[in-house]
């Protein structure tokens, strides 16, 4: 009778190989803590640097909306200008702007360069509110340029500034509209209602607008 080889070494054998494998396959627990701690380090220092990147961006976030509103603002004033029903108010009173105050605020919290953009685009879009073209359009959005440049190193107080801004402008416009021609008697309207309401809003609105912006 032949008799056949046990089998048991081989099983051992099997068994041994299957656990090695298994240890291969399946990590220990320590292991798996260690990449589990490993991917909550990772993922708190990912989250702090976003934090870090938004509070870095933040103030550049918070004065794009604000100078994105501004716009949209004069916008606005200058449409509710144009189809304004009252023709005593069209016929008088179209000196009324806040571009002034807008342009010197901007300049004075957010620097001359972003003043000195501020201010003719305000012009621009002032124009395309009232859907009016004028031959003064390259000399007022120059000078609203300037005034945007200029506001920001003259180190007074914000009333100060608005009203020498105010005066300044009026007169050099008035000089030049008057050699380009303009009627004299609009350009007196004009300038006595633009002086006389950008200074009011200058003296009890200029401080408010320069803490939003800052």
């Amino acid at each position: 009778m032949i008799k056949m080889k046990s089998s048991k070494p081989s099983l051992r054998k099997q068994g041994v190989s299957l656990s090695q494998k298994s240890e291969t396959l399946h990590p220990s627990t320590d292991t798996h803590q260690k990449f589990q701690r490993n991917k909550l380090i990772l993922r708190t220092i990912l989250i702090l640097t976003l934090l870090f990147m938004l509070v870095l961006t933040f103030e550049t976030i918070k004065r794009l909306f604000i100078l994105v509103f501004i716009v949209v603002l004069n916008f606005a004033f200058a449409y509710l200008k144009r189809i304004n029903p009252i023709s005593f108010i069209k016929k008088y009173f179209y000196g009324i702007e806040i571009i002034l105050i807008s342009t010197v605020t901007i300049s004075i919290a957010y620097g001359h360069k972003i003043g000195a953009i501020m201010g003719p685009l305000l012009m621009v879009v002032n124009y395309f509110g009232e859907r009016r073209s004028s031959g003064y359009f390259l000399l007022t959005t120059i000078l609203y340029g300037i005034i945007g440049f200029v506001s920001y190193f003259i180190k007074l107080d914000i009333v100060v500034i608005g009203i020498i801004m105010t005066l300044s402008y009026n007169v050099v416009a008035h000089i030049f509209s008057r050699m380009f021609g303009a009627n004299l008697t609009s350009l007196i309207v004009f300038n006595v209602v633009n002086v006389g309401v950008n200074v009011f809003m200058f003296v009890f609105y200029a401080g408010f607008i320069l803490e939003i912006l800052v």
